[in-house]
């Protein structure tokens, strides 16, 4: 039932945003029905024609993408996307818009975000660990600026794989959404995951892309920030050295620095963040699943383009 009312209005949106002879032949659309917060997911749209323009809509970001050719001469296009670990329970709408001669057909499909219990931990630290001092804070707003700058801007080729290369092989020893309670003051939940590795370790980029952002911030020490098109970036943090710059490719699993102590911690270890289209999600997912994976079980939806 469900299926045949998101068909319903599927056809009805392209019968009204398609002119008359538009391309022959359909789409095929998957994506999942419902995550939780902070689950990356995967997107898919397979088409019979190059779009001339294509983006991705989600949570009032618009990313644009570049379809792929597949040999049986379909087009696809596809993106991960994900919400915070702080994001309200409920539904949103993904949407993929392509353009094509002139003609434009959107295809929208409704997500229900579930709600996740976060393990949470209360600790006492230096006050200097929670509140910095009021001389940085302009340093420190300056560094977040540049840092959203870096993360508004994502280039449209795809040049992330899954599964993601695990940057160094210490296990997990902060997981992602960890709420944690300092000094009796609650801050936000942790926003990426924290790897064990010693001073010196050598730290691989998750997947291929280009550098955006590799400097020494005030919280995050040394950090690097790695653009994988279609709206995914990494970032590694409180590295001991940098060995990237600004506008530099790099290949999945090559070296973006060493592993470190810089910034506000309390001992060694690699912060890596992961943002899906604007949001940080949890990487670790990604480790371990491809896109067959992420798309088993899905029925998905074909739609008439006629």
């Amino acid at each position: 039932m469900r299926r045949s009312l998101i068909a319903a209005v599927l056809l009805l949106v392209l019968l009204l945003s398609r002119p008359v002879g538009a391309a022959p032949g359909s789409a095929r659309f998957v994506a999942p029905d419902r995550v939780v917060q902070g689950e990356p997911f995967l997107v898919e749209l397979l088409l019979p024609f190059e779009p001339d323009r294509a983006e991705l809509r989600w949570l009032g970001r618009s990313q644009p993408l570049r379809a792929e050719p597949l040999a049986d001469g379909l087009w696809r296009l596809r993106a991960l996307a994900g919400t915070t670990a702080s994001h309200p329970a409920g539904k949103e709408i993904v949407a993929f818009r392509v353009e094509a001669d002139g003609r434009t057909w959107s295809f929208p499909w409704q997500i229900e975000i579930g709600a996740k219990a976060f393990p949470e931990s209360r600790l006492t630290v230096p006050e200097k660990m929670v509140v910095p001092p009021d001389e940085v804070r302009s340093r420190i707003e300056a560094e977040g600026r540049r840092v959203a700058q870096a993360l508004a801007r994502s280039q449209e080729e795809i040049l992330w794989a899954l599964p993601l290369h695990r940057p160094v092989k210490g296990i997990v020893t902060c997981p992602y959404g960890w709420r944690r309670v300092y000094n009796g003051k609650p801050r936000s939940p942790h926003s990426g995951v924290d790897l064990r590795a010693a001073v010196g370790t050598p730290v691989g980029a998750v997947a291929a892309g280009v550098v955006v952002l590799a400097e020494e911030h005030y919280f995050a020490g040394n950090v690097v920030y790695v653009d994988h098109g279609g709206g995914v970036l990494s970032a590694y943090g409180h590295l001991s050295r940098i060995d990237v710059g600004p506008g530099q490719p790099v290949k999945a699993g090559q070296t973006v620095g060493l592993a470190g102590a810089t910034g506000r911690v309390t001992g060694p270890h690699l912060h890596l963040g992961l943002f899906l289209q604007g949001r940080h999600a949890d990487a670790v997912p990604l480790f371990e699943a491809d896109e067959k994976a992420l798309l088993e079980g899905r029925e998905g939806l074909e739609v008439s383009l006629r």
